[in-house]
């Protein structure tokens, strides 16, 4: 919950201006060692967490905890990602294609042998 409330907070921008830092307005960075660049590197500073939604939340809690009768908070069911309706599976199905077959055969110096054969072009 606090990371679903708390994401996309706008960057921090200098407010009082320190000697030898940013003058105010200008967006705040932090130095960083990066293992992986093996350097440094400026990442963002954003504004403080905000913890506003905790005092309902509970109040919330207290309140159903108090009353006999719960009331249901209706949710809207999430809306489908996909832009465009989802075709009958048999049509998938039947689309559908592997570009590698599958024999198996048999030795008698090993149970199976799995052989794949690629029909790329």
């Amino acid at each position: 919950m606090d990371h679903n409330h708390n994401v996309g907070r706008p960057q921090a921008v200098v407010q009082q201006p320190r000697k030898g830092s940013s003058v105010k307005g200008e967006l705040q960075y932090k130095k960083s060692y990066s293992k992986i660049q093996k350097q440094w590197v400026l990442k963002p500073v954003y504004e403080k967490k905000k913890y506003d939604y905790i005092s309902p939340m509970m109040a919330g809690v207290v309140k159903r905890k108090q009353d006999a009768m719960v009331e249901a908070i209706e949710q809207a069911p999430a809306p489908n990602i996909a832009p465009v309706p989802a075709p009958a599976k048999e049509d998938m199905v039947a689309k559908h294609s592997s570009r590698f077959e599958v024999f198996i055969v048999h030795s008698r110096y090993r149970r199976v042998c799995v052989y794949f054969s690629c029909y790329c072009n």
